[in-house]
This record gives C-alpha cells, structure tokens and sequence, in this order.
C-alpha cells in the first residue's frame, strides 16, 4: 500500500468518518488519505477529532498495517486497559458529540 495524497479538508459533502462513524458534515474540516494498492485505489477519512489520536492507535497496533482496525473499534476493545484517557472513550462512545 502506498499513500499518493493526505492532508486536510473542509467537508463539500456529508461523509462518514472511517474510525468513529459520526457524520463529517457539510464544511467540517477532516483528514483524508488516498490509498493504492495494486489496481486498488481509495480514500480514508477521519474527523479531525479521531485524527488526534492516531499516533496512540498506531503505537497499540504495533506499527502493523494488517492489524488495522478502526479507533472506534479499537478504543471499546481497550477501555478498561486503562491505555485512552476517558475524554477519548467517552467522546467515542458518543461520537465527539454528535449521533
């Protein structure tokens, strides 16, 4: 997998962010990665929100791009390890907010 492009945009459209599935809305700023693999080609979005804690998300999955999964996921398996601060599990479970 290489990356080709990423980098921050304002929202022209609703989207759906990749790592907690809340609702990326009409001129939101989010974080966005094009992907190619192959023939494969796509783009991974994430609120900014979710943005801020990759770096602990990456470090948890050992730098392993197959052990990818998304924050969301990620936060609930570990959240009585004691691993997110609770204002991450909290703004997880309710979407930064927003349902």
């Amino acid at each position: 997998m290489n990356t080709i492009n990423d980098g921050t945009r304002r929202a022209r459209k609703p989207h759906r962010c990749d790592e907690c599935h809340r609702i990326i809305t009409l001129g939101q700023q989010y974080y966005y990665q094009t992907n190619v693999d192959g023939s494969d080609i796509w783009t991974h979005r994430s609120c900014i929100e979710c943005r801020r804690h990759v770096a602990l998300q990456w470090d948890l999955l050992d730098h392993d791009a197959d052990n990818y999964m998304p924050l969301r996921e990620l936060v609930l398996e570990y959240e009585h390890d004691g691993v997110w601060p609770a204002e991450v599990v909290e703004g997880i479970r309710t979407r930064w907010g927003t349902i």
